[in-house]
């Protein structure tokens, strides 16, 4: 199991359309939105799936930065 912490920052005018995207992707979870961003967790299976899940997040037309803050991962 690998969880991160990250921080997605989306375009000004966009954080309604981004919240709506997240909310539909699974082992995402919205655990606050402010100024400095939208702070999430992410959950994938393995390091390899997170790795993906956050670059498909960085990658919308609507998000400007994804930042990791914390990351951890357990082999099973």
């Amino acid at each position: 199991m690998a969880v991160a912490g990250v921080v997605v920052l989306p375009q000004r005018g966009s954080e309604e359309a981004v919240l709506k995207r997240l909310r539909a992707l699974e082992g995402v979870s919205i655990e606050g939105q402010g100024k400095g961003g939208i702070a999430l967790v992410l959950e994938a299976p393995t390091v390899e799936a997170l790795r993906k899940l956050s670059e498909e997040i960085q990658q919308w037309e609507e998000v400007i930065d994804l930042q990791l803050n914390y990351l951890n991962w357990e082999e099973l």
